[in-house]
């Protein structure tokens, strides 16, 4: 059959439009604004891409030279950085670049609140509250020590001997230890492990906000069945022998007249927050470690000094311990900051348009050559011996965030994480321990994780063959490990 030369024309003339408005699709920019950064295929061309290639995709199209630049999808703008000067800049500008907005998102959205619920943390001064409560008892001091030492003397119990999946040990032990330490010794989350990491696996689906019983089942389910579980945790008044934030957070909850049943709501933010990045982290650190038989001697060398009870304080004069610990971040701890864009902004010449989204892909300045050398995508686990904080904030490094969001949970995290490296380290070895690669980091996920477990046997080292680890945290301590 003949092909209709009009038809063709047509198809032409269209195919022509349609490539000469994806051309000029930055016409509707403001001059001012970041240059934009225009997809292969055209319209959907963004969306496919953060569809397939997740944060990974922000890697791909980081490879111009512009320090800032835009993504538009339809009507939307998003602003990626991607320079550590504009990172410093994005973070001193709080008062109209701010996380707020993600944080009502993410209760209406993921959690499922109700909209009375929702209109106390966008109406009063709730949240404004609940941050300063979150900072206050994760700061250091006596608050902070006694949440450590339990996570740490419980996780003692899995410094045993053992065949097993290390990723599954791991994910257990700081699950379990986070609930005990947190919600006291009756507490639901023994029996939750897998709702908690089904819930962080799919966070980005459950973000949206619609169709979450389809497209995010199992997170959709693990948030309803932790929720239940909470309520009945508060109803029985068990909360009593929790630690001083989430006693706080039940006291402020219940002033703003917020219900049992909305403080159920809210557990999945607190049970899945403190471990669903510590838990890779130090997974990543023990395989590193153990790959690495230098490595390994030496950090034995440096940690030997320590004692049993361990004393965490002591950490602090570990410098290769910690070098180890922030190149782990750099290289695994890959999530996007995001800022909502709440008025015109002008950043150092840029302007950034209200009701725009901003992307600060981690994974993009920790692994620039440009900025770390030449070997910045290999592990150099002395990297970080010779930078102080100063350097490494001026090099985009800001594993926890920064400025008015600042993770009020890193001091938890550094020693919880440090303090079981060192007593393994310390006191074990391990066979099956070998580099291996990362799962597709999806959007809303921190720390990259194994594409697979790792079989391995750990056995007691020569000399420590009767050892049963404690933990002293600035003059706190718990009960012996069972």
């Amino acid at each position: 059959m003949a092909l209709n030369p009009g038809i063709i024309a047509i198809a032409v003339g269209s195919v022509s439009v349609l490539f000469f408005l994806w051309r000029k699709a930055d016409a509707s920019l403001d001059p001012d604004e970041p240059p934009i950064a225009l997809s292969r295929i055209p319209f959907i061309g963004h969306i496919l891409g953060l569809v397939r290639y997740q944060i990974g995709y922000f890697e791909n199209l980081s490879r111009t030279t512009h320090p800032i630049f835009t993504l538009k999808i339809f009507d939307s703008r998003i602003y990626v950085v991607k320079s550590p000067e504009y990172v410093a800049l994005t973070l001193r500008e709080w008062k109209t670049l701010t996380f707020d907005p993600f944080t009502t998102a993410f209760v209406k959205n993921a959690l499922g609140a109700p909209p009375d619920v929702v209109d106390v943390f966008e109406k009063t001064m709730y949240l404004t509250e609940i941050h300063t409560k979150m900072h206050g008892a994760l700061s250091i001091g006596p608050d902070l020590a006694k949440s450590n030492v339990r996570v740490l003397n419980v996780l003692a119990r899995y410094l045993v001997p053992q065949e097993t999946n290390l990723y599954a040990l791991l994910r257990e032990a700081y699950t379990i230890a986070m609930g005990e330490a947190f919600y006291g010794p009756d507490n639901p989350v023994p029996g939750l492990i897998d709702e908690i990491w089904d819930f962080e696996d799919d966070l980005g689906l459950m973000m949206i906000g619609f169709f979450q019983p389809i497209v995010a089942r199992k997170a959709c389910r693990g948030q309803k069945r932790v929720s239940k579980a909470f309520k009945a945790y508060y109803d029985a008044g068990l909360d009593k022998n929790a630690n001083e934030l989430i006693q706080g957070r039940a006291r402020i909850a219940r002033a703003y007249n917020l219900d049992n049943t909305a403080l159920g709501i809210f557990e999945m933010a607190i049970c899945f927050a403190p471990i669903t990045n510590v838990v890779p982290t130090v997974f990543w650190m023990l395989t590193y470690i153990y790959a690495d038989a230098d490595l390994l001697r030496a950090l034995r060398h440096e940690l030997g000094f320590l004692g049993n009870p361990l004393e965490t304080d002591k950490l602090r004069s570990c410098p290769l311990l910690i070098s180890t610990f922030q190149e782990i971040q750099r290289l695994k701890q890959h999530g996007n900051a995001v800022r909502w864009v709440s008025a015109d902004t002008r950043l150092d010449g840029y302007l950034l348009k209200k009701g725009a989204v901003m992307q600060i892909p981690s994974s993009v300045l920790n692994t620039a050559s440009s900025i770390w050398g030449p070997d910045a995508g290999s592990f150099n686990a002395r990297r970080f011996l010779d930078l102080d904080d100063k350097k490494t904030r001026q090099r985009g490094y800001i594993p926890f965030g920064g400025g008015r969001n600042l993770c009020p949970g890193r001091h938890l995290a550094f020693t919880e994480a440090l303090g079981f490296v060192a007593a393994f380290v310390l006191g074990f070895d391990m066979q099956g321990a070998k580099i291996i690669g990362a799962r597709t980091h999806k959007l809303g996920f921190g720390a990259r994780k194994p594409e697979r477990d790792l079989k391995v046997s750990i056995r007691r080292r020569e000399g420590f063959e009767d050892a049963k680890w404690r933990f002293n945290v600035g003059g706190e301590m718990d009960a012996a490990p069972e």
